[in-house]
């Protein structure tokens, strides 16, 4: 099995005993150009016929006709060449932590050794609730919020080196996530001065647990075509309508509810968001079976189910701008991790051991390589949305990449898991069968290439 990152050195220098033989040279030149990253299409392709070479060398096959003369190697050099030019002018760059983010790093490593205890991984509110407020009383229940509202004020970089030592601690994500993740920077970029003084308290302790009561049947990736309606009624606003999709309902106390409530408006305008009280009469919840056997996601049915002015975030008619806030945190939060599934559940290094395991041939370490060069981009992507936070377009590639890759991942685990990969009890078998999800859930990725054809290609709208 090849490891690309410990045996392209290795490689390298037997490929230099075999310079006469073609595969030889294509070792060398994709041992370079790993070094200095390939993430284009052209690339990406160049990089495949080369690991084709590769391949055969390791089997220690002759090479095929096609490929057969040295000359079949040589195109791959401009790439090197090109991709050397832009690492020379990245060596500039200062990519070392300083020393205030190594001594972050190790301040947050000693205090999971003392603080983080096996009952919180626990898969219960009751787990996720107790971890948070650990999380809180230590000083990490949310790191990037600002001071004045209990956080740390942390950066992009700061938080991603916070979250890189839950996941080595194995710490799970908590069933806070979408309260910390995405109601609380919409509430705290939009909501009144009552609202954070009473909900942020709240969400930082886990006492309340959220949901995002967004898509609808006929309106998931074309959110702003949601009908649930919110009427004004004696002074308070009744809410009627269907959500679906939605995580964590059966155990929300709130959620945070996109409705219309300018009835002749369209698209965008006239929706309003609100801090909606889940528990309460008219709230029905109903659990979506998976073909994992889970029920992760929910739809929720409103039925004269109502919500008090004050639970307005924003202003009225002006939800649509809490939503952007929103979105904005849920795809930078599910493009992040190590993990296949939105930075949870088996990773490529687990893929690494299982193929240790079970053996690959030629056709699946190509494979294997390949997916180590598509993780390769994704983490440096994820590097440029971290220097970029606030950009859409590099939110929306960073998701594109991750989510493919993920399937990808899996279904390389269950082909080389082969009849044991069938057994629903196995943790690939079962990530293998939530992972179509990736492409769907928090926005498609038909909406995702939109929002690049537009926000970056400049290309007009299809409607």
């Amino acid at each position: 099995m090849l490891h690309l990152a410990a045996d392209v050195p290795r490689l390298d220098l037997q490929a230099r005993h075999a310079t006469h033989h073609p595969a030889g040279r294509a070792l060398i030149l994709v041992g370079k150009a790993i070094e200095v990253v390939m993430v284009d299409e052209q690339t990406e392709a160049e990089l495949g016929r080369t690991i084709r070479l590769l391949d055969v060398l390791v089997a220690g096959d002759d090479p095929p006709g096609e490929v057969g003369d040295l000359e079949a190697v040589d195109p791959l050099q401009h790439v090197v060449d090109r991709r050397a030019h832009q690492a020379k002018m990245l060596r500039g760059l200062d990519l070392n932590l300083s020393a205030d983010q190594r001594a972050l790093q190790r301040e947050m490593h000693d205090w999971l050794k003392s603080n983080f205890e096996s009952r919180f991984a626990e898969p219960t509110p009751e787990a996720s609730r107790a971890w948070q407020r650990r999380l809180q009383e230590g000083g990490w229940g949310a790191p990037t919020w600002p001071v004045e509202h209990g956080g740390r004020g942390a950066g992009p970089i700061e938080a991603h080196l916070i979250a890189q030592e839950l996941e080595r601690a194995d710490a799970p994500r908590p069933m806070t996530v979408i309260g910390i993740g995405w109601a609380g920077p919409a509430i705290i970029a939009h909501g009144s001065p009552d609202q954070k003084r009473q909900l942020l308290p709240r969400i930082l302790d886990g006492s309340d647990l959220w949901c995002q009561l967004f898509s609808e049947p006929d309106a998931g990736s074309d959110l702003a075509g949601l009908r649930t309606r919110a009427e004004k009624k004696n002074g308070r606003w009744v809410v009627s309508g269907q959500k679906t999709w939605t995580s964590f309902a059966q155990e929300a106390d709130l959620g945070i509810l996109l409705a219309r409530t300018d009835p002749s408006s369209a698209r965008q305008a006239g929706i309003t968001c609100f801090a909606f009280k889940m528990r309460q009469r008219g709230v029905e919840v109903r659990p979506i079976k998976q073909m994992d056997g889970r029920a992760t996601f929910n739809e929720v049915f409103f039925d004269g189910a109502e919500a008090a002015a004050e639970e307005v975030i924003g202003e009225v008619g002006d939800g649509w701008r809490v939503a952007i806030t929103t979105l904005m945190s849920e795809r930078v939060g599910l493009s992040s991790g190590s993990g296949t599934l939105w930075g949870d559940g088996p990773s490529l290094g687990d893929l690494v051991e299982l193929a240790g395991r079970t053996g690959l041939d030629a056709r699946q370490r190509q494979r294997l390589a390949a997916l180590k060069v598509e993780w390769e981009a994704i983490r440096l992507t994820r590097y440029r949305m971290l220097s970029r936070p606030r950009s859409a377009h590099l939110s929306s590639i960073g998701k594109l990449m991750s989510d493919r890759w993920g399937q990808k991942v899996n279904e390389l685990a269950v082909e080389l898991l082969g009849p044991a990969g069938l057994l629903l009890d196995t943790p690939w078998a079962q990530s293998f069968l939530f992972s179509p999800a990736l492409t769907i859930g928090g926005g498609t990725t038909e909406i995702q290439l939109d929002i690049l054809a537009q926000r970056v290609l400049g290309l007009p709208r299809a409607r």
